[in-house]
C-alpha cells in the first residue's frame, strides 16, 4: 500500500490568532491564505476516497471563516475528524457538529490553560512546545534522507490549497528551501504523479522527524 495514504491531513489555512516562536508552519511568515470550499470539493473528489482518518491543520483552522460549513462537508465523508488547534476559538464550533470532532489542543502555558483545565470528553493536550524547533536543519544527504523517508510515521496525504504532498513537512521544505516543486495538483491522477517526486527531498530539512521522534543516521 502506498504510505501516504496513511490518513489525510489538510491545511484549512495558513493564518493563525497566535504568533508562537516553536510553530511548525511559520505561519508568521505565510500569507494567512484560507482553503476555499471549492478547493475542499476537489479534495472530496479525487483524494479523500482512500482515506479513512482525517486531520484538519493550520495554522489556526477555528479561524477559518468558513470552518463549520466546511466541517459539515467533511462529516459527509468521514464519520469523525480530528482537529489540531490552540483551542482559543472553540466556542465558535456550531453545537450540531461539536460532538463529532476530536481537538488536539496544542498546549501554550499560560495561554490556553483554561481551555484545558475545563471538563471536555473530546478535547486532547499535545505539547509541542517541546519538541517542536522549526529552524532545526539536519541539511541531510540523499542517502540519509531516503532512509527517513523509508522510517517516518509521519508519511501521509498532506493536502494544502489546491496541492497534496506526501507528509505534513514536504510544504513547508518547498516553501523555505530550494528544493523544487514537493506536491502535485489535486486531480484524478494525483497518485500517480506524486509517486514520480523524489519525496525524500523534503526529508533533507525536516525537523519534526529528526526532532519530534527521535531520528537518528548512525552513519553520520
Amino acid at each position: 500500500m502506498r504510505r501516504f495514504l496513511r490518513y489525510l491531513s489538510i491545511d484549512l489555512t495558513h493564518a493563525c490568532n497566535l504568533n508562537c516562536d516553536f510553530c511548525g508552519k511559520r505561519v508568521s511568515e505565510r500569507d494567512g491564505k484560507h482553503m476555499t470550499e471549492e478547493q475542499l470539493g476537489l479534495l472530496l473528489k479525487f483524494v479523500a476516497p482512500p482515506h479513512q482518518t482525517i486531520r484538519i491543520c493550520g495554522g489556526e483552522p477555528l479561524i477559518h471563516p468558513h470552518f463549520n460549513p466546511m466541517m459539515r462537508m467533511l462529516l459527509n465523508h468521514f464519520n469523525q475528524i480530528n482537529i489540531a488547534t490552540n483551542g482559543i476559538a472553540l466556542d465558535t464550533v456550531d453545537r450540531d457538529i461539536y460532538d463529532r470532532l476530536n481537538f488536539l489542543v496544542s498546549v501554550y502555558p499560560g495561554v490556553n490553560d483554561h481551555i484545558l483545565n475545563a471538563s471536555h470528553s473530546n478535547v486532547y493536550p499535545v505539547k509541542v512546545h517541546e519538541y517542536y524547533d522549526p529552524h532545526y536543519n539536519p541539511g541531510l544527504d540523499d542517502e540519509a534522507a531516503k532512509r527517513v523517508y523509508a522510517g517516518c510515521v509521519l508519511s501521509m496525504s498532506k493536502v494544502i490549497g489546491d496541492k497534496v504532498y506526501a507528509c505534513c513537512h514536504a510544504e513547508t521544505s518547498e516553501h523555505f528551501y530550494d528544493i523544487g516543486e514537493m506536491g502535485v495538483k489535486i486531480g484524478p491522477n494525483w497518485i500517480e504523479e506524486l509517486q514520480q517526486i523524489d519525496r525524500w527531498e523534503a526529508c533533507k530539512h525536516c525537523f519534526i522527524a529528526h526532532r519530534s521522534y527521535g531520528w537518528r543516521d548512525e552513519s553520520t
